[in-house]
């Protein structure tokens, strides 16, 4: 084999090295890790909703919605977001401001005749708190004024399960999924008739 014959044989093995390379970070990441939510609606009283919220099967506080503005019962694809001009987004230490780490949007909401966006995962306990967003409880504030939420608080357990420390230096590669279940429907009474 002549030198020109070996640099044809090894042009296209050293293109396709090359190609393995650039991707290679893509394929070392693999599936990311599920971060699978879920409402279950439970009682509505005064245009409250009330239920609970679990993150993969563990139930980590309690949600409520506007039942005239609630969206549709169905699975959505979670967005995180990084900014919100309501100080919905949380950071470290649980602090709430305009801009964070952490705060979930529902994505592709519908409501059959329209688009719904800025669905989002939030503190409030109240229907007038949400246009259709997901409450999680109250937020109160810390000794110095900064508004925050307690270590309990269901948010808080939501951004330490999502990036396992309090203090991230990179977003994990994790698949939020948003599940929203109405309630269970009650038990029927059948007429039995004796035959």
């Amino acid at each position: 084999m002549n030198q020109v014959q070996q640099v044809n044989v090894m042009l296209p093995i050293r293109i396709l090295f090359c190609i393995m390379s650039l991707f290679s970070p893509l394929f070392a990441l693999g599936a990311p890790e599920q971060f699978a939510i879920v409402i279950q609606r439970q009682t509505s009283t005064n245009n409250l909703v009330t239920g609970t919220i679990s993150l993969n099967g563990t139930v980590v506080g309690t949600a409520y919605e506007n039942d005239d503005l609630k969206i549709p019962a169905g699975t959505y694809k979670g967005l995180m977001r990084y900014t919100s001009q309501k100080g919905f987004v949380q950071g470290e230490g649980g602090a709430m401001a305009n801009e964070g780490d952490f705060l979930i949007e529902a994505s592709n909401v519908s409501d059959g005749t329209r688009r719904r966006t800025n669905i989002l995962l939030h503190g409030g306990d109240k229907p007038q708190h949400s246009q259709g967003c997901i409450l999680l409880g109250a937020v109160g504030r810390a000794p110095d004024g900064q508004v925050q939420v307690s270590e309990s608080h269901p948010l808080r357990k939501l951004r330490l399960a999502f990036y396992g420390t309090d203090t991230p230096n990179a977003s994990p590669n994790k698949a939020i999924s948003i599940t929203i279940l109405n309630p269970p429907s009650p038990p029927t009474v059948r007429q039995i008739t004796p035959q």
